[in-house]
């Protein structure tokens, strides 16, 4: 993972200069550029992550669900009465309502954990573009009140 950090680093320095070579005062050496792709590697990572896990959740639980149905078929080859046969396909059906069960559970969690990567990516841009607007706005010089401006007709 590290190579990888590596080389968006040096993408990153690359294309600031660029920009910088363009003029464009927001890639003058101040590492807004920097900051703003460190920002979404730190997003993309987390989505990542978080598809990963949701992934190894979904294939273990498959995994087991399929075991469980295997044995389960087994038995009902082995039954000899008509109760034995009821409580084999209860309990097949039982894991299929589990398996269900256990997948709403997951993409639940899924959402819940995308929302909270996207919101956290929305709530720094705001104090990003926050922070850009206070930079921009000039300081107020103590004792100077503001005069009321007065439009021309």
């Amino acid at each position: 993972m590290d190579a990888k950090d590596n080389v968006l680093t040096t993408g990153v320095e690359r294309l600031n200069a660029l920009i910088a070579w363009w003029g464009v005062p927001a890639a003058n050496g101040n590492g807004a550029m920097d900051g703003q792709m460190k920002r979404f590697q730190q997003f993309v990572s987390d989505l990542q992550k978080t598809s990963s896990d949701a992934y190894s959740g979904e294939m273990k639980a498959l995994f087991n669900s399929n075991d469980r149905l295997g044995r389960s078929v087994q038995e009902l080859f082995q039954c000899r009465r008509p109760q034995e046969v009821l409580a084999v396909e209860s309990d097949i059906l039982a894991s299929f309502l589990e398996g269900a069960s256990l997948q709403a559970r997951r993409w639940t969690e899924l959402t819940q954990k995308l929302q909270e990567c996207c919101a956290d990516m929305a709530r720094d841009a705001a104090a990003n573009l926050r922070e850009q607007a206070q930079k921009a706005t000039p300081a107020k010089v103590e004792g100077e009140a503001q005069q009321p401006t007065k439009l021309a007709l």
